[in-house]
């Protein structure tokens, strides 16, 4: 077969015998190209070429595009690095995770090639947490005793710092700051100030209208913020039947500070004597003050003071019976106008002599100035009458 197509174009001429030969080698010298040029790396690209991240512990998934000369996907294995760990990381398998706010660069090499990409971690504010100030009860129109304080995190729940916190009271009180930036731990604080409104009120804490919290407060009016009734003056004394004792109280809040504008109601107990002012409103120094006359009846009695839909206190008085007591002095004698020792003896548990408890004279007499006695107004049990008036002085 080759013989004979030699043999043919032989016959028609050696230029065409020539041009059949090129054409082989063009042919031949073309085959011969492609079967030595395989296919090499010459592009790397990274998809996608940027990544942003907006809280901490978010991931994202990269890959590294290799091309040939021709434009084909070429199979290689890409290596990953960050120019900046301590705002993100990457894996093995290309899995970028925030660490903080920053930016930095991620780089794919491949084949001997490199490709760049920007990662930018940015948190956003996902929800404002109340950590403090909610629930409080405080006086209308007066300022609160705690701060309001809440903490800024992101999606993953991981502080957030920089994020400006606005504070807005809805019944006409204030905030103070009204807007304050997150510190490190993404905690921000303002001091509120209850509206004039009575009962339920509330302050949003939000930010950039993207996160938003509310705490609530009970305003209530000044008398009502009492917590107890302390008692400073009338408990546990010992008192003889028509003899009034000064009672004092204060009213304080939560805090031991004195209550102002508080009504307290003083109630003796049955048959336990009466008080002078069965109700008295406390001052600027929480006082409430009344005068409290013991019953007849001798032994313990009662006197109660209380607030309304408040707190109660009670007082205790020890009533000594008739003839318990005796005086010191009777039937002395002693120079006209000059004075005299007349007391009170200590007779069984009735205390010391001198206990303040007051005499009358039974004729025109001077007032007594001896150690512990006064001459009083107010009559006294007849006993008493009788045994100072036996000799207070000679004419």
């Amino acid at each position: 077969m080759k013989s004979k197509t030699i043999n043919t174009l032989r016959r028609h001429g050696a230029p065409a015998f020539r041009l059949a030969a090129a054409g082989v080698a063009l042919f031949l010298a073309a085959c011969g190209d492609d079967a030595v040029e395989p296919p090499a790396a010459t592009n790397i690209s990274v998809n996608p070429a940027s990544i942003s991240l907006s809280y901490l512990g978010e991931t994202a998934t990269v890959a590294a595009v290799v091309t040939d000369q021709r434009g084909q996907p070429f199979a290689a294995v890409a290596t990953w690095s960050s120019s900046a760990p301590d705002v993100f990381t990457v894996n093995t398998a290309g899995v970028v995770t925030a660490v903080s706010n920053g930016s930095g660069t991620l780089t794919a090499s491949a084949a001997g090639l490199t490709a760049n990409a920007a990662v930018t971690v940015q948190q956003a504010a996902d929800t404002v947490v109340v950590t403090g100030g909610s629930g409080q009860r405080g006086v209308q129109g007066r300022e609160l005793s705690d701060s309001v304080t809440v903490r800024v995190l992101d999606r993953g729940g991981s502080a957030v710092a920089g994020a400006t916190v606005e504070f807005a009271p809805n019944a006409g009180g204030t905030a103070d700051p009204a807007s304050a930036e997150s510190d490190g731990d993404g905690r921000a604080a303002t001091t509120w100030t209850l509206g004039d409104a009575p009962g339920t009120q509330s302050l949003t804490a939000s930010v950039a209208d993207q996160a938003t919290s509310t705490v609530d407060a009970t305003a209530v009016s000044l008398a009502e913020t009492a917590d107890s009734i302390q008692v400073l003056s009338g408990e546990s004394r010992r008192a003889v039947p028509g003899h009034a004792l000064a009672v004092v109280v204060r009213i304080v809040n939560e805090n031991g500070e004195p209550v102002p504008g508080a009504t307290v109601v003083f109630a003796p107990g049955n048959n336990h004597g009466s008080v002078t002012a069965a109700s008295a409103e406390s001052g600027a120094d929480g006082l409430a003050r009344t005068e409290w006359t013991p019953g007849a009846v001798s032994g313990s009695q009662m006197l109660g003071a209380s607030i309304e839909g408040g707190p109660a206190s009670a007082m205790a008085a020890t009533v000594a019976a008739p003839g318990a007591v005796r005086v010191v002095g009777d039937a002395s004698e002693g120079a006209a106008g000059r004075p005299m020792s007349v007391y009170l003896g200590q007779v069984g548990d009735l205390g010391v002599q001198g206990n303040g408890l007051e005499f009358q004279s039974a004729g025109c007499f001077r007032q007594l100035r001896g150690n512990d006695a006064v001459v009083a107004s107010s009559p006294m049990h007849p006993v008493f009458r009788a045994v100072v008036a036996a000799a207070w002085y000679t004419t």
